[in-house]
């Protein structure tokens, strides 16, 4: 049994009339991440803006930048900072979980 679907057109504020398929391959983007951005927004602008650029929100200082695989102890919340400081790198199980990572 076939469903004909129907592809859904959007408006933006610029009068243009975009399809997530057509705004994936022009933006270079999935074709879900086209779909989110046109069912969040219809200004043209904010459609069309670059991939990964920031929206004006303040970057988190927590997040892991740079390839790093951790976070300095400073940036740690309290209570994950005294439990760092109270590890013993000498007990079997600390050893073990260190090996882990």
């Amino acid at each position: 049994m076939l469903i004909d679907r129907t592809t859904k057109e959007y408006t933006l504020s610029d009068g243009s009339v975009w399809t997530a398929l057509l705004l994936a391959n022009e933006l270079n983007i999935t074709k879900s991440g086209a779909r989110y951005r046109l069912k969040q927004s219809s200004d043209f602008d904010d459609v069309m803006r670059k991939n990964n650029q920031n929206l004006g929100r303040p970057p988190n200082d927590r997040i892991v930048s740079n390839n790093k695989k951790f976070v300095s102890i400073s940036k740690q919340p309290k209570a994950v900072r005294a439990d760092i400081l109270t590890r013993n790198a000498y007990d079997p199980m600390s050893k073990l979980f260190l090996k882990m990572s």
